[in-house]
Formats: C-alpha cells, sequence, structure tokens
C-alpha cells in the first residue's frame, strides 16, 4: 500500500492526494479521511526498518573507497 501510494502521489497536485486517499481507503475502510479511522478496536502493528544502501566501490577502485571513508 505505501509503495502504491509514494508512486501515486505527485507534489502539488491535489488530485494526487485524493487518489492516493482512495488507495488508502482500500486498505483503511472508508473513515480514513477522520478520526475514527483510529477507532477500530484494534491494536495497531507498526514496523520501522532502517535501510541503507552503500556502493563502496561503484565506479572507483576500491583503494579510494578506502581513502574516502572517515577514519
Amino acid at each position: 500500500m505505501c509503495n502504491e501510494i509514494v508512486n501515486t502521489f505527485v507534489q502539488g497536485d491535489q488530485e494526487s492526494v485524493k487518489k492516493c486517499r482512495k488507495i488508502a481507503a482500500k486498505y483503511l475502510g472508508d473513515k480514513v479521511s477522520s478520526a475514527d479511522v483510529y477507532k477500530t478496536g484494534n491494536t495497531p502493528l507498526v514496523f520501522g526498518t532502517g535501510h541503507c544502501h552503500i556502493d563502496t566501490a561503484w565506479l572507483w577502485p576500491f583503494d579510494e573507497t578506502k581513502r574516502t571513508l572517515p577514519a
């Protein structure tokens, strides 16, 4: 769902926000635009996962990578 919303959103385009809310409503129900969305009676389960992608030797030799890394 999150990827679909992010891919749909266009900065400065209010119509894209409406489209994003429709996508969210498929998963969160028709109360997605009101505070009632939190009144489900269910305990939310949220996961946060960090991600970092580092190409340490991309387009330059490994020795250059070692030189640019902080000590």
